[in-house]
């Protein structure tokens, strides 16, 4: 069991270590589905916001279509499956990414210096890092965490809260700049059963701040529809 960056070994009595087949974190739940989360009055619809689905009609211009979606908690994306007909009408030319957005961070400038960070230049990009006399602000319920080593925020694993560490041994970056991290790149489709099935052995993390797109260009004639689900833990189902 991983807890939260720790490893936790247990033992039977006589020693031997206890090995589990799901790569669930424990206490986490089963969820498949086809479409992200959709929150109505503060209130989260799981499973019932945006649908992965795409079509293409026989007339209209061929190129890239764009599926973005999220949820409304952390939640471990495992595998999916992906489907498109009629399989006649894709080609290996048509291609499939599938990758998470972690959108720039834009503090607000604090001219009282009572801000609760700063920003730091680091390159390409800016880091921001906590401060009690900062000379910015940054909404923590709505920002964009990146994972790191020797981050100055922490996050909570369950919840997705986010905290300052000022000790600077987080494992979390606020930053200014966007970063994209690919699950799929240039994945081409057109397989005669028109399946793309996707098995992995372990787990992905996601903030419910970041955004999950699935992009499909088809460059072959003719209609086509496109549809997948993912299979997913998350704390709550309900």
């Amino acid at each position: 069991m991983i807890e939260q960056g720790k490893s936790v070994f247990l033992s039977e009595t006589d020693g031997r270590q206890v090995v589990v087949v799901s790569p669930a974190t424990q206490g986490w739940n089963t969820f498949f589905t086809g479409a992200g989360d959709l929150i109505v009055d503060g209130i989260i619809q799981r499973g019932n916001g945006t649908k992965i689905h795409l079509e293409w009609d026989d007339v209209e211009s061929r190129g890239l279509k764009i599926i973005e979606f999220s949820f409304a908690e952390p939640v471990e994306i495992h595998d999916g499956q992906a489907f498109y007909t009629p399989t006649s009408n894709w080609k290996t030319s048509d291609i499939i990414n599938f990758y998470i957005k972690i959108p720039a961070n834009n503090p607000i400038t604090n001219l009282n210096n009572n801000g609760n960070c700063i920003i730091v230049p680091a390159g390409d990009f800016n880091i921001i890092i906590p401060s009690t006399t900062g000379t910015h602000d940054i909404d923590l319920v709505s920002a964009f965490p990146v994972e790191t080593e020797g981050g100055f925020w922490d996050v909570d694993y369950d919840t997705g809260v986010i905290s300052p560490n000022s000790n600077g041994n987080g494992k979390f970056h606020l930053l200014t700049s966007e970063i994209k991290s690919f699950f799929m790149r240039n994945i081409p489709m057109g397989h005669p059963l028109g399946v793309l099935d996707v098995d992995t052995y372990k787990s992905e993390w996601v903030h419910q701040n970041w955004k999950i797109y699935i992009e499909i260009t088809k460059n072959s004639p003719n209609n086509g529809e496109f549809a997948a689900w993912l299979l997913t833990f998350r704390k709550n189902t309900f």
